[in-house]
């Protein structure tokens, strides 16, 4: 990994802790989301549409906050 600057750290760290938040609303909500599914309607599982979706999101927000694999360095 290269050197980097002061603030591109403080940039970075920034961008993990950013990561880290959106990742546990998308789990604090998801959970709450299932159990309102389960108790409403539990006939149709809508809420694995909101799962899957709001995760294609973080999971990009990952690859881009971590850049695994997608560069040469």
């Amino acid at each position: 990994m290269p050197k980097m600057s002061y603030e591109e750290a403080q940039k970075q760290v920034k961008k993990i802790k950013d990561f880290y938040t959106h990742l546990g609303i998308y789990i604090i909500v998801c959970t709450f989301l299932v159990f309102l599914n389960l108790f409403a309607s539990p006939e149709y599982l809508w809420v694995l549409w909101v799962i899957f979706g709001w995760g294609i999101g973080v999971a990009i927000d990952g690859i881009t906050t971590f850049n695994t694999g997608l560069t040469k360095d």
